[in-house]
């Protein structure tokens, strides 16, 4: 039995670790890269960019996984059993169930993402809101030929759409959040039943609906009750991903 206390802190620090190993990786590959100039180094441009996004990407699939192993410890604990330091390898241990339900959790939301931007496009369009859009374009489509059946968006006219979409954005932004938060709320007990190991990841997510039945508004007060750590895990994720969120919003 490990206690609760340095659990936490093993995984912690194992999660600090790796991710700082792969960052260290990543700029060592960065400027080897960097360093292979010309046809000459395309081979060994190529054989780097591809072990540096193998780190990337392999570090993406590996820390959920990683995390359910902290998640399954609570769960222990949570019942007066022991556990151990090998019990946070435990989301690696039923990583097919775990994957499944990533999988499927992931398809659900996406579809559900496609349906908001389909009606939102539809209501952007039908209000005034889409006015300031046209009147924009409707210049740039002018000069286009009339014969031409293809109308070619080029950058200076997605420029000029990416600017006047705000309104779009916003209502696709306030329609996902309102129809997804239900759905994670409602399968947020999947995790931990497939982590009991005695189900898999459709009949974990049934069984997780029906327990949630009429719990989702606690569960949402709950989560809420949390907004320092999820504001933490945000800023983190900012911080991570600082190389490509900043070029977004101009800043290079």
């Amino acid at each position: 039995s490990c206690d609760p206390k340095k659990l936490v802190l093993l995984h912690t620090a194992v999660s600090l670790g790796v991710t700082l190993l792969i960052a260290l990786l990543d700029l060592f590959l960065s400027r080897q890269i960097d360093g292979t100039g010309g046809l000459a180094g395309m081979q060994t441009r190529t054989i780097l960019e591809t072990i540096r996004s193998m780190l990337q990407y392999g570090g993406s699939i590996a820390l959920p996984f990683w995390e359910l192993g902290i998640v399954y410890a609570a769960i222990w604990i949570a019942r007066g059993q022991e556990v151990g330091p090998k019990g946070l390898l435990s989301g690696f241990r039923r990583f097919g169930p775990v994957l499944r339900l990533m999988l499927v959790q992931g398809m659900l939301y996406f579809a559900v993402a496609m349906v908001c931007i389909h009606v939102s496009t539809f209501v952007f369009m039908l209000t005034p809101l889409a006015q300031p859009l046209m009147d924009a374009i409707t210049p740039m489509l002018e000069e286009t030929s009339m014969l031409d059946p293809q109308v070619v968006i080029d950058d200076a006219m997605m420029e000029v759409m990416l600017e006047h979409m705000s309104p779009l954005l916003v209502i696709v932004g306030v329609l996902f959040l309102a129809a997804v938060v239900p759905l994670m709320l409602r399968f947020r007990l999947a995790e931990y039943l497939v982590m009991g190991g005695d189900q898999g990841a459709m009949h974990a997510m049934l069984t997780s609906w029906k327990l949630t039945q009429g719990n989702v508004f606690a569960l949402l007060k709950l989560d809420l009750s949390f907004w320092w750590f999820y504001g933490l895990q945000l800023l983190c994720g900012v911080v991570g991903y600082a190389n490509m969120l900043l070029p977004m919003v101009g800043v290079d």
